[in-house]
């Protein structure tokens, strides 16, 4: 299927979602949870438009949908405007006024919780120098990808520190090699970030709140493959593109990582079916991308030229671009010939003294 067939669905209707990366669709939660649920309800109908820049999104931030003459954004606001779209699968079912409540309630305490884990994951010093700084900065043209990943950084400290996640005591590199680290994507060198770390009582305080939210989706799922059916609804959508984005990157300091392997098998193995079902499942297609031009350099170069065909001049158009330049070749031909053919005349001024001597020998001819 082409992206660029403008008569296909999958031409019209257009997911904007940060980059992919880890092996997945996109290194956001709320981006990879809108592939996910757009992959289950509407595969093959839709295409993804990966950008950095979210300006022509009505929220101003990622992921947001468009179709036709219509955008929206928002992941709640995606989900709906595509469970109402033809033929799209129904995930949720039709659950009564206060299951639907209850659900509600349940999807943002994980976008909230775990997003807060995720974030810890991401921005940690030793995690961000090491590997999400060079990721975000390979995705953004110059000179953004010098500063828009601090920025970015910057708004999820202030996140973790309101719900008390952020490290009291971290290992921060100095000026001058966070400036290395730019340059060259690389961690700057410090002591080992995983054993000060661990050493800390910040770390026990975000491990022992972690477990607070894995219990809690491990009690929901109750020993079963998904939360409400016997396939994904919305709130494992979720949760799984939560947990995928702690899992799938190889960070320096995997402590939630490890913690979730060790001692939550179950969230990672509902993580893994989630993924499956969505790409593996018998009525999946392969996902379609369309990159953005934003992103890039060519978006600041002209286009000089078009594909598009001109139609055929008449021919009263074709004589008059004959006598056009006909004029043209005449001016060019007359302008060589006359500096040619002309002498060049110089003026001269002469001074006074000159123009003295002058009227001496004029009046010694005159005599």
């Amino acid at each position: 299927m082409s992206a660029s067939d403008a008569t296909t669905p999958a031409a019209n209707v257009v997911l904007h979602i940060w980059p992919r990366a880890f092996g997945l669709a996109s290194m956001e939660p709320t981006c990879l949870a809108a592939v996910l649920y757009l992959q289950l309800v509407i595969p093959g109908k839709f295409t993804l438009e990966e950008s950095t820049t979210p300006d022509y999104s009505p929220s101003g931030q990622l992921p947001y949908l468009t179709h036709d003459l219509v955008t929206i954004s928002s992941l709640p606001g995606i989900m709906t405007y595509v469970s109402g779209l033809p033929d799209s699968s129904k995930l949720d079912g039709h659950p009564s006024a206060k299951e639907k409540a209850q659900r509600t309630a349940w999807k943002s305490h994980a976008a909230s919780t775990l997003g807060d884990l995720v974030a810890y994951s991401f921005y940690t010093s030793a995690n961000y120098w090491g590997l999400i700084r060079p990721t975000l900065a390979k995705m953004m043209p110059i000179p953004q990808r010098y500063y828009v990943p601090n920025r970015i950084r910057e708004l999820h400290k202030l996140r973790l520190e309101a719900v008390g996640l952020w490290p009291t005591e971290t290992e921060e590199p100095s000026e001058q090699s966070k400036l290395g680290a730019s340059l060259l994507g690389k961690q700057p060198s410090t002591k080992d970030p995983k054993e000060v770390a661990r050493n800390t009582f910040a770390l026990e305080q975000t491990l022992e709140k972690a477990r607070a939210f894995l219990d809690t989706y491990t009690r929901l799922l109750k020993g079963r493959m998904f939360f409400y059916y016997e396939r994904p609804s919305t709130l494992d959508i979720i949760v799984a593109a939560h947990t995928l984005l702690i899992l799938s990157p190889s960070p320096p300091d995997p402590v939630l990582k490890d913690l979730i392997i060790e001692s939550y098998p179950s969230i990672a193995v509902h993580a893994r079916l989630v993924l499956s079902r969505a790409f593996l499942g018998p009525a999946t297609s392969p996902l379609t991308y369309h990159t953005s031009s934003t992103n890039t350099w060519s978006a600041l170069i002209p286009t000089f030229g078009s594909n598009t065909p001109r139609p055929e001049p008449s021919e009263v158009e074709k004589e008059f671009t004959n006598m056009r330049w006909g004029w043209v070749g005449l001016v060019i031909v007359s302008t060589i010939g006359y500096l040619w053919l002309n002498p060049l005349v110089v003026i001269v001024q002469v001074g006074d003294e000159d123009e003295g001597v002058r009227s001496l020998e004029d009046e010694e001819v005159g005599e």
